[in-house]
């Protein structure tokens, strides 16, 4: 992780706008908390909000030692297709778009396909830390469209959600 943090990857070149509170724009604020609990960032169409997002959870995999193995990160937006092509494809993925997440530290052999011939994954385990064997972070994408009862019993290290959502999901996944 130490040469991670040294390389010219675009995690590590990504820096957010400026705040201006008085228009209510605090991008920066957001991207750079690290409070405990839940964490907001409001924006319009084009406001960067996807992008930033997907750039403070990849900066906060990299930068914080996982838990235990496979400790599942879920993203979740309306549909599998929203969450696999905005999300994956367009700003984590290091195949596709702006490649946040960096190749090296992604298990390749382990990956789970929902649509291996679109690129879109089910789960991204990363590698594990150095120094901590078997403790890594798995990355799981998710649909409000599964609904409440698929997003029960699981212990889940992260999550974040994309675009609107409905309340019940949020009180669901933060149980």
């Amino acid at each position: 992780r130490e040469m991670l943090l040294e390389c010219p990857h675009t995690i590590w070149k990504y820096s957010p706008r400026q705040d201006r509170p008085e228009m209510g724009d605090q991008q920066s604020a957001y991207y750079h908390s690290k409070h405990p609990g839940i964490t907001w960032l409001l924006g319009g169409n084009g406001a960067g909000t996807t992008f930033t997002t997907c750039a403070k959870i990849v900066k906060f995999m990299m930068t914080n030692p996982p838990p235990r193995m496979d400790a599942p990160i879920w993203l979740i937006s309306e549909s599998y297709e929203m969450v696999c092509k905005s999300v994956w494809k367009e700003k984590m993925s290091p195949r596709t778009g702006y490649g946040l997440l960096p190749a090296s530290e992604i298990d390749w052999e382990r990956v789970r396909w929902l649509r291996p011939n679109q690129g879109w994954p089910h789960e991204v385990p990363l590698k594990p830390w150095p120094g901590r064997p078997g403790k890594n972070y798995t990355i799981s994408f998710r649909s409000y469209a599964q609904g409440r009862q698929q997003m029960q019993a699981e212990s889940i290290d992260g999550f974040c959600f994309f675009e609107q959502f409905p309340w019940g999901l949020l009180e669901e996944v933060m149980r």
